[in-house]
């Protein structure tokens, strides 16, 4: 049977309020000590649609050409 995966990805969370606070967070505790946990490196521009679309699709925004809420192929 294949593993599964799950993805947890906080938006916007500084990742050294989970290593300040991991005695007080149980869950975050448990998943962090029974997988694997490391810290992502954004993408250059940082931002949330760029990096989320970066997750779902394996490409930089260069190469779907998707910077902000608009695509720049649409643009004059």
């Amino acid at each position: 049977m294949p593993k599964k995966v799950v993805l947890l990805g906080l938006d916007s969370l500084n990742p050294d309020l989970i290593d300040c606070w991991k005695k007080d967070l149980p869950n975050f505790s448990s998943m962090m000590d029974g997988g694997t946990f490391g810290r992502m490196e954004s993408t250059v521009p940082p931002g949330p649609p760029q990096t989320w679309t970066s997750v779902l699709t394996g490409k930089n925004p260069g190469q779907f050409g998707f910077w902000g809420p608009h695509y720049l192929d649409s643009l004059p």
